[in-house]
């Protein structure tokens, strides 16, 4: 297959840091980063059905060209040593990348976030800033991939894609959030939020159920951009995607369902101690947010991102009342699903994966199954009033 090389000027590309990953990052980061670099490694075996390759040799094998094609100078496992060995040189991107550029700015740029601003941001800003900086390009072709392996005629050459390009992608992220600068941080902050977006979405191109500590290990990165942005938000202020940090206020003030009002009840009749009735008033204001605003997942993927370092560790840990009101972040998630693919079918995995990590004995004592049908139907019932916010808005606005 042809190839295409970047015509914008790429800076310099520091090589990988031959230093082990628990010292190569920095405190707050260190673990996300490993945390997706595995589950990149897990998710190509998963797809190859070669549990028991290395990550770069199953990177090879889905990437290789078909025998039809002429062999091309580069392939996946050479163009992280290109980089190494040559910081001048830029990896090379093929005639498929321009299809998934193309559908990026047409389809999913508009498809990420609520908001004009946001879309603004997504199909104009980020793809120019893209054009000089191979990591973000290869963030934005991978989420792209991911995207249009859901209605292309060939999916799992689109999810293979996919994969091929957030594998490299990781690989110029790694060293450079080791050295994070207000000169980088805006594109390393733009790269991590489309990090959070395909943990969102990346599972849909898998086989198989999550499990609790999978989803937690995907959440990681979540949390690791939220931390992100907690250290060093004003290197952003004058920057793009300062656009995405806006938070959406909201002059609407409406209640919660009884139903909805009635879970956070019990939920806070299961523990008395304050890491855990702090989650649940977090997830509470969450939900309230989401339904005020209306559908918005910036708002529905916050929660695991703000909760405490303490009720985290609890979460980890499988505790039976962390791991319920876990449960209830699928109440915020599957409001998001009919309307954003990317959150398609999250809700499901994390009642699927809380599920499985509770006991029977503390299944019955929760009655998890007339539990875990009334949060799906909550769900069903937020995205109704939270759809029916926007759409008021839109009016408003129309009629100005």
């Amino acid at each position: 297959m042809h190839q295409m090389k970047m015509k914008s000027q790429l800076p310099a590309l520091r090589a990988p840091t031959p230093a082990p990953e628990e010292t190569a990052f920095c405190h707050y980061c260190r673990h996300a980063v490993t945390q997706v670099s595995q589950e990149v490694a897990v998710g190509l075996r998963r797809m190859q059905g070669k549990e028991n390759q290395e990550p770069a040799t199953a990177a090879a094998a889905y990437h290789s060209p078909q025998s039809s094609e002429p062999q091309t100078s580069c392939s996946p496992t050479s163009v992280p040593t290109l980089l190494a060995s040559s910081p001048a040189i830029s990896p090379s991107f093929e005639l498929i990348d321009l299809v998934l550029m193309n559908h990026f700015t047409a389809v999913t740029s508009l498809n990420l976030f609520s908001g004009e601003h946001q879309n603004q941001l997504w199909q104009r800003d980020v793809p120019s800033q893209a054009g000089s900086n191979a990591m973000l390009m290869h963030g934005i072709l991978a989420v792209a991939a991911l995207d249009l392996s859901r209605s292309s005629s060939t999916p799992i050459e689109h999810q293979a894609r996919a994969f091929y390009h957030h594998g490299l992608g990781l690989q110029l992220f790694k060293p450079e959030i080791a050295d994070i600068s207000p000169q980088n941080f805006d594109i390393l902050f733009t790269f991590a939020i489309l990090l959070v977006v395909w943990v969102y979405a990346s599972p849909a191109a898998g086989n198989g159920l999550l499990g609790l500590d999978d989803i937690l290990d995907k959440l990681e990165m979540v949390r690791g951009c939220k931390k992100l942005f907690h250290m060093h938000g004003e290197a952003i202020r004058d920057k793009p995607i300062a656009t995405f940090a806006r938070s959406a206020f909201s002059k609407n003030v409406i209640g919660l369902s009884s139903p909805a009002n009635e879970t956070f009840s019990y939920l806070r009749t299961l523990s008395t101690e304050t890491i855990n009735l702090v989650a649940i008033d977090q997830l509470q204001r969450n939900l309230q947010k989401l339904v005020e605003a209306g559908v918005d997942t910036k708002t529905a993927a916050a929660w695991p991102a703000i909760i405490s370092d303490e009720f985290w560790a609890r979460l980890r840990a499988h505790e039976s009342v962390p791991v319920l009101i876990f449960a209830h972040h699928a109440i915020v998630s599957g409001a998001c699903a009919d309307q954003w693919w990317w959150m398609a079918g999250w809700s499901e995995r994390v009642l699927q994966a809380t599920g499985n990590a509770l006991t029977d004995t503390d299944k019955t004592f929760f009655d998890w199954e007339n539990l875990s049908t009334q949060i799906r139907s909550q769900a069903a019932a937020v995205s109704t009033d939270a759809n029916s916010t926007s759409s008021g808005a839109a009016n408003e606005l129309s009629s100005r």
